[in-house]
């Protein structure tokens, strides 16, 4: 059935087909008001909507200001209440009036959906409107084909447009007039025509009011502002955007500027491949919130995502391991940042699955003072045992010992002052026996045997023998701690009467030599021999010192004090024997106070898996040195008497040609050794607070701009700039 409407009928008619809805209800209108469109979508046809689901598609006009002024704000909070069920196009020159509902009802006219467009008997509408009412199916489908038609031909309103290119662009950078507030570090894009994006970062933003502190304009410039300034006075976000639209090429009271990223073109297969970026945006192009599934492929990565994006927090930001396994990395952070944190779930949640567990690799990490010991292995990070090993110094392993490898070593360590030529000569044989046998005990045993601590070899056997019996028959003479506790019991006998006053001297010699015979055999022959010793130095002292000792009695004493301390060794802790597996060794200095021990045990453990790996290629594990506190284990300026720091810059500078790789991990940038932070190819900076320590990163990391150096106080926990080639691009992240 065809009949027609006025404006004094078609309300009645367009509410009760909403009301009996079923799919879909279709709006073609210039201009919409929101008192209207409230009577017809009132609580219970939204109710009716939500629950079967029905969906809207409404085309209105965006070309003057006009359009938006009749076309209020509350028009477009209903779209935003509707959320999903609704879609919303733009035409710029529509004249069109249509509403369709499912296939039965349609609806012309010269009606807007305003209170002058439509009405009942008891409020018609203030216009003379006329239009037709059909029912008819095939009628219907010809309405609905024409609504398609305009609806093809129209813009997409979309919240997520933030805004449009203003004047100028180049192919480099863009300032962007926003209808919404434009985050730093936001990822936009703007759609070309031919399908490809431009992928940009907002890296700078600000606002202006036309209104407050500003130098008083021209009258035109005045009156821009002020058009300007009520367009963006709105709480919602469609309606700003549909003013906006209203006014590209005039100013606008946010302002951002976006450095292009690259040029991202599809490929087949839903791919894309990413070149640079060589045109400038067209002027009004709109701006977009870029796409999250393109920043999950251009960023993220299954491997390795320990963070997710500052201002696209749905967006997961990967590391490619590859680049951090060979071609080293820096993180850099102040006390509390979340550096430390973001190391160890680093480690333990991505490099341990890659590069232990595919790449077969081993990951050494050098901890100062055992906080990856004690919590690597606890939540959140739950290292398993089979991929995870501490390195401490115990009963059994003396990882502070310093290893001995010339005679030279050892006179250093044992601070031997310019021993004699045959000193020397009988030290470098003793070190020799050490190394062939990686023991100390054979080291001493070579010591007490040939350096002759005893002389008796080179004395006449009748005076020795002389002397010893003479020594054991008076041997109370020469136990004064015996004697001494034997005179005191002896005295207390005689002050009870219980011993004669005139035995007293025997009674105590007799009390020495029961005290003496209670003594095993071992111990009474050591005893003997060392007064044999003593008495001997004392009546030979000039042969002894001319014709029988290898070395000076302090000599032989410094270094037996330093190997009864653990301080030097032999082969004791054998790197390549000890980290054989693809797991996480860690390497516990906590209980090591001297940092020379430390630096000789780190340079140790390096140099051996540097030299294994040059000699066996492949045959050896591709390894990852993680150096926490790299500012005292490789320092600026220093480095000569530190083999630890040479061996880390040799890593920095070599390591990667032999699949070795390295993590450094400060708080002090500035202090740490140039020649190994400019080998870092890829970063992780943290909040910093030194202004030393960031003109530091200014200087070695390549890229970063004044904009991020001048952020990097303010960053909170967790939050750090990525860069460098481990990443597609510098981003902003925060750790999870």
């Amino acid at each position: 059935m065809e009949r027609i409407v006025t404006n004094s009928t078609n309300f009645d008619a367009l509410k009760k087909a909403v009301n009996e809805a079923e799919r879909e209800i279709l709006i073609c209108s210039a201009w919409i008001r929101s008192e209207m469109i409230n009577r017809i979508f009132d609580d219970t046809a939204k109710r009716r909507i939500h629950k079967k689901n029905i969906r809207l598609r409404f085309i209105l006009r965006i070309g003057e200001m006009t359009d938006v002024e009749i076309t209020d704000a509350g028009v477009f909070a209903f779209f935003e209440e509707m959320g999903g069920h609704v879609e919303v196009r733009y035409h710029r020159t529509l004249h069109a009036k249509m509403y369709v509902v499912d296939d039965c009802f349609a609806m012309l006219g010269s009606f807007n959906l305003t209170g002058g467009g439509f009405g009942d008997e008891h409020k018609p509408g203030k216009n003379p409107e006329t239009g037709f009412l059909f029912d008819e199916a095939a009628k219907v489908a010809e309405v609905r084909k024409r609504f398609e038609e305009i609806w093809t031909d129209s813009s997409t309103m979309t919240p997520g447009l933030l805004g449009f290119v203003l004047n100028p662009a180049d192919d480099g950078i863009f300032h962007i007039a926003g209808i919404a507030d434009l985050p730093v570090n936001r990822f936009v894009e703007v759609r070309l025509n031919d399908g490809s994006r431009m992928l940009g970062q907002i890296e700078k933003s600000q606002k202006y009011s036309p209104d407050f502190f500003s130098l008083p304009p021209e009258d035109a410039e005045k009156d821009a502002m002020n058009e300007l300034f009520q367009t963006f006075i709105s709480t919602s976000p469609l309606h700003i955007q549909a003013k906006a639209l209203t006014i590209r090429d005039a100013g606008q009271l946010r302002i951002g500027l976006v450095k292009i990223l690259s040029l991202i073109v599809p490929c087949e297969g839903g791919s894309f491949k990413r070149i640079r970026n060589t045109t400038p945006p067209d002027i009004a192009a709109e701006v977009y919130n870029a796409d999250p599934v393109l920043l999950e492929q251009f960023y993220g990565n299954a491997d390795c995502a320990p963070a997710v994006m500052i201002e696209n927090q749905d967006i997961r930001v990967g590391l490619d391991p590859v680049e951090l396994a060979t071609k080293h990395m820096a993180i850099f952070g102040s006390t509390g940042s979340g550096k430390s944190y973001f190391a160890k779930h680093l480690l333990s949640c991505s490099l341990v699955k890659w590069f232990c567990e595919k790449r077969k690799g081993r990951i050494v990490i050098f901890d100062p003072h055992g906080e990856y010991s004690r919590d690597l292995v606890k939540p959140p990070f739950n290292l398993p045992a089979a991929r995870f090993e501490i390195l401490q110094s115990d009963g059994k392993r003396r990882l502070e010992a310093r290893i001995i490898e010339s005679v030279d070593d050892l006179i250093e360590i044992c601070e031997l002052e310019k021993p004699k030529k045959e000193e020397r000569e009988f030290l470098a044989s003793a070190v020799r026996v050490g190394l062939a046998a990686k023991s100390t005990e054979s080291f001493m045993q070579h010591l007490r045997e040939k350096a002759g601590n005893a002389t008796e070899s080179d004395l006449d056997m009748g005076q020795l023998d002389f002397l010893r019996a003479l020594i054991e028959e008076n041997i109370a003479a020469f136990l004064d701690p015996f004697d001494k506790l034997a005179k005191k019991e002896v005295e207390e006998l005689i002050a009870q009467g219980k011993v004669d006053k005139k035995e007293k001297d025997a009674e105590i010699r007799n009390r020495v030599n029961a005290m003496f015979a209670r003594l095993d055999e071992p111990m009474r022959k050591q005893i003997i021999d060392q007064i044999v010793k003593k008495n001997l130095h004392t009546e030979f002292e000039k042969f002894i010192e001319t014709k029988s000792r290898l070395l000076s009695e302090d000599l032989f004493s410094r270094i037996e004090t330093a190997v009864q301390s653990g301080k030097i060794q032999f082969g004791e802790f054998d790197p390549a024997a000890t980290l054989t597996d693809n797991k996480i060794y860690c390497v516990d200095f906590s209980a090591i106070h001297d940092k020379d021990a430390r630096f000789e045990l780190t340079a140790n453990i390096i140099r051996e898996i540097f030299n294994n790996k040059k000699t066996k290629g492949t045959a050896e594990r591709d390894t990852i040195f993680v150096v926490e506190e790299a500012h005292n284990f490789a320092p600026e300026g220093e480095g000569k008497n530190n083999p630890a720091a040479e061996m880390i810059k040799k890593i920095a500078t070599e390591g990667r040609k032999f699949n070795l790789g390295l993590m450094v991990i400060t708080q002090r940038p500035a202090q740490v050794s140039k020649a190994v932070l400019s080998q870092c190819s890829t970063q992780a900076i943290f909040r910093l607070i030194n202004p030393t320590d960031i003109k530091a990163i200014g200087e070695i990391v390549e890229g970063i701009g004044e904009s991020e150096l001048h952020r990097l106080p303010n960053y909170e926990q967790g939050e750090a700039l990525f860069t460098g080639v481990a990443v597609k691009k510098p981003v902003v992240v925060k750790v999870i």
